[in-house]
């Protein structure tokens, strides 16, 4: 091949640039992914989720027809894994199903949320203190570093509900 031409990998080819067989069995995808850890890569400069792509080039006699609502389900609970062994077809409760067994996709509640800018003492002692009378929601607001918006919904126990 003449110097400066590039020879064109196939899709094939491309996705086993980025698979690295582990010995739990998994196959890891190490390219590019999505912020919840599956993996990605383009073929007719279309997004493709990595561990569709195996699952359909592993599996091409079942592979659902357009249309069909359909999954590609992790029997590992590993995002990342694009070994069709882990993979199986299912509908979008078998998917709800799983997220739900392996804790995936719960909103987290309270301090565990890590965006939670109090925690439980801070909370009940908003409560208490506003309950006390003397004070604002503004004047808490302040204290605390949160909107007076957010100081409101825990007063009425619209957030922090669980305590």
């Amino acid at each position: 091949m003449p110097k400066g031409v590039y020879e064109r990998k196939t899709n094939e080819e491309r996705f086993w640039l980025y698979v690295e067989k582990c010995d739990d069995g998994c196959w890891r995808w190490t390219g590019g992914g999505d912020k919840n850890g599956y993996g990605q890569f383009n073929i007719n400069r279309k997004p493709v989720r990595a561990h569709r792509y195996s699952y359909e080039h592993h599996h091409p006699l079942t592979t659902p027809m357009s249309g069909i609502d359909l999954y590609i389900l992790h029997s590992c609970n590993n995002p990342a894994c694009v070994n069709p062994a882990h993979l199986r077809l299912g509908t979008h409760q078998e998917n709800m199903n799983d997220m739900t067994q392996y804790g995936r996709g719960v909103a987290l509640k309270g301090e565990k949320n890590g965006y939670a800018k109090l925690n439980e003492n801070q909370v009940l002692e908003i409560r208490n203190r506003y309950d006390a009378g003397g004070i604002t929601q503004q004047k808490l607001a302040d204290e605390y570093g949160v909107s007076v918006s957010l100081i409101g919904r825990i007063i009425n126990r619209n957030r922090w509900s669980h305590i």
